[in-house]
């Protein structure tokens, strides 16, 4: 899936200039007219109409994961890594702001320009999806979201949690070498966390481990429009069996949290067959198998 995009990243350093804002645009051939989409904190995506009325800046929406653009027969992709603002300006066009000098107050709530600007690495990843499936104009025009395609989630999760290895300086720690990990989960499932919980106070253990791990499920909502390219996986309509997941390392009780973990729902076997439904975070309390 990383090699389905371009990867962009662009360096900004202005701080020795005044009143400039530093942008990307990219421009194509998609007749999209005055719609776009952004994201809202990588959950959710909300359609946006940009209005001539409207000077620029009215027309600029948070950009949190992803902007795209579309027509009938492709989409246009810019996955960041980071926060930024961004529109669509003209049709077939997207834009999104680097950084900003301003020697004065915007009056939008800072109180003074901004100073303070330092050099700045953004990261993008640009995707160009083909539509395996037309258009129904009459039913999207009614939907005030957007749905990004699994690739699409991939590419993003991809841009923002890079795989990070690590090297042990000794090989005699007493640490196990692997997890027994058994099968996968379904490409329209992902695992948000996986952690210790912690144990009761201990003299010389302020914060001990106990024998109990949170476990956050996360299904995407996704677009059937697109093809889900460069995955070996399959989906499952939202089944998941943790046994499947984890069939030796936990034992069989399981227990359903809410997601602060504070309070406790129902309890479950290991081997339930558990229905997520789109766009929607789980999670469970898992107990770790006593040793033989």
């Amino acid at each position: 899936v990383d090699g389905l995009a371009l990867h962009i990243d662009n360096y900004v350093d202005i701080k020795n200039e005044r009143n400039i804002e530093i942008g990307i645009r990219l421009k194509s051939d998609i007749k999209n007219e005055n719609t776009f989409y952004t994201d809202l904190n990588g959950f959710q995506i909300i359609k946006r109409t940009k209005y001539d009325k409207l000077p620029i800046q009215g027309n600029y929406y948070p950009v949190a994961t992803q902007i795209f653009i579309e027509d009938e027969s492709k989409r246009l992709t810019l996955h960041t890594a980071s926060p930024l603002g961004g529109s669509s300006l003209q049709s077939g066009s997207m834009e999104v702001i680097l950084d900003r000098q301003l020697t004065q107050d915007d009056e939008r709530g800072l109180g003074h320009g901004v100073h303070d600007n330092v050099l700045t690495l953004n990261s993008f990843s640009l995707l160009l999806e083909p539509r395996s499936k037309p258009k129904e104009a009459t039913l999207v025009e009614n939907i005030p979201a957007g749905y990004a395609s699994l690739t699409s989630h991939y590419v993003s999760k991809y841009l923002l949690h890079p795989l990070l290895t690590l090297h042990p300086i000794t090989t005699n720690n007493g640490y196990a070498k692997h997890w027994n990990i058994g099968g996968e989960l379904p490409c329209d499932i992902e695992m948000v966390n996986l952690r210790s919980l912690l144990a009761t106070k201990q003299p010389g253990a302020p914060h001990p481990p106990s024998s109990t791990m949170a476990l956050t499920l996360h299904r995407f909502g996704f677009s059937c429009f697109f093809p889900n390219i460069g995955l070996s996986c399959s989906t499952s309509n939202g089944k998941v069996r943790l046994s499947d997941l984890f069939p030796a390392t936990f034992s069989e009780d399981v227990k359903q949290m809410s997601l602060s973990h504070l309070y406790e729902g129902v309890d479950m076997g290991k081997s339930y067959s558990l229905s997520f439904q789109p766009m929607e975070l789980y999670s469970f309390k898992l107990f770790i198998s006593s040793p033989n």
